[in-house]
């Protein structure tokens, strides 16, 4: 797990759409689930194993995600 959550951690943190990718993701913490519109940010959360696509809507992917990259991490990390 844990070189799991370092990748997933580095993915939003140093991609060039960090601030897009962050964005999103808060989106979906929020509204638990987002409908697909397919943007390379979407798919580029949905490689990353954060996110799943299901029944057409984007969802966190698991409960650990959740829990270790939630509202507060997400603040905290841009705030930078």
């Amino acid at each position: 797990w844990r070189n799991s959550i370092t990748t997933v951690r580095s993915i939003l943190i140093k991609s060039k759409n960090s601030k897009q990718l962050l964005t999103l993701y808060q989106q979906i913490l929020n509204q638990r689930q987002i409908i697909v519109i397919d943007t390379p940010e979407e798919r580029e959360l949905r490689l990353s194993g954060l996110v799943i696509k299901q029944d057409g809507n984007l969802k966190i992917h698991n409960r650990i995600y959740k829990s270790i990259f939630d509202c507060s991490w997400v603040q905290r990390v841009t705030s930078y």
